[in-house]
Parts: C-alpha cells; sequence; structure tokens
C-alpha cells in the first residue's frame, strides 16, 4: 500500500468472495461495493486522523485538508498537479488510490504570502511596556484598533498567520529594547 492512503484494496476477487454479486463480476459491481465500504474498519477516521495530524504540525494558518475517496472499481493513478498558490505540506500527493481507499494530504499556501507585518511597542511614563504585532491582509492599517490593542498589550506577542509567525517581545526598562522577529514556522 501506497504511503498516506488508508484501507484494504477492494478487487474483483474482493467482491466475488463476498457472494453478494453474480458473476461475472463487472468494474460497476466493484466500485458498488467500494461505497458500500467508505467506513469499513474505520479506514474513513484513519484518513482524517492523518489529515488532521498534518493541520496540526502545520498550525493554525490558512490551510485545507483534502481526502479523496476512490469508489470506481479501479485505480487511480496521480498523474500531475498544478498549484495556482500554495503546495502540499509535508507529505506527497497520494500515487495511487486504489480502489476502496481513501488518499489524504494537507494543501498550504505558499510562505511567500503576500501580506503586511505590523510591529509596534509602548514606553509609557506610568505604567507598563507592551508590544503589539500584526500579520494581515495588505492594505492600510487601522490605526485606532492598533494603538487600543498595543494599550492592552503585555510584553510579548506571537502570532502566526499567511505562513510566517511573528515574536515580539520588550523589557521592562524606560531604555529597554523592543525586538521583533518576523519568520516562517517550525
Amino acid at each position: 500500500m501506497t504511503t498516506g492512503v488508508f484501507g484494504t484494496p477492494i478487487s474483483a476477487e474482493t467482491v466475488r468472495a463476498t457472494g453478494e454479486y453474480k458473476e461475472p463480476i463487472t468494474q460497476k459491481d466493484v466500485a458498488d461495493y467500494a461505497m458500500k465500504m467508505i467506513n469499513d474498519s474505520d479506514k474513513d477516521i484513519d484518513a482524517q486522523k492523518f489529515v488532521d495530524n498534518l493541520k496540526e504540525r502545520y498550525g493554525y494558518q490558512i490551510s485545507t485538508k483534502c481526502l479523496i475517496y476512490n469508489a470506481t472499481g479501479t485505480t487511480l493513478d496521480f498523474v500531475t498537479y498544478n498549484d495556482w498558490h500554495g503546495h502540499i505540506y509535508d507529505t506527497p500527493y497520494p500515487s495511487d488510490i486504489q480502489n476502496g481507499q481513501w488518499g489524504p494530504f494537507l494543501h498550504v499556501p505558499s510562505s511567500s504570502s503576500s501580506c503586511d507585518w505590523l510591529f509596534s511597542w509602548s514606553i509609557p511614563y506610568m505604567g507598563d511596556n507592551g508590544v503589539y504585532t500584526e500579520i494581515r491582509d495588505e492594505g492600510p492599517f487601522p490605526w485606532t484598533d492598533i494603538y487600543v490593542e498595543l494599550k492592552k498589550s503585555g510584553r510579548s506577542i506571537t502570532v502566526e498567520r499567511y505562513g510566517y509567525v511573528s515574536k515580539t517581545d520588550i523589557g521592562e526598562n524606560t531604555i529597554g529594547n523592543a525586538v521583533a522577529v518576523f519568520q516562517l514556522p517550525y
């Protein structure tokens, strides 16, 4: 079985062994039985857990959990792909998905997503220092909202969005360092 696919392949022999179908066993029969067995042995749950695990490792950025089930009575062979934006995360597209199998994968945006990054800080005469960061769609910043968020902020904040991470912190002193690191996620 190809890595990243779930379920035992269902063939004409599998269908014949059930005794539910008349001879000769056709591709339609094999496909029909595969549909009946779509959740057999929790293969659907295993495929879902697999893609959920990929998503958990990737993080909370935009992404698409893809699950393909083959109930065609034949094998689906991977031929080619075209990603307008993004790529497959961590595991390749399934190279083949046999009849009766699930093929999960996670599609994520390109790390070169176009976005704006904000790093702001406050060292007031009275009160605590603070930092605030955002990764957002391109365009004007809502400065009044940002000022409110900065006033509520603490001495460190981490934000993940669009395939980037912004980590910021500031010291306690009135002449402290304000540090920002804009990076790709680990």
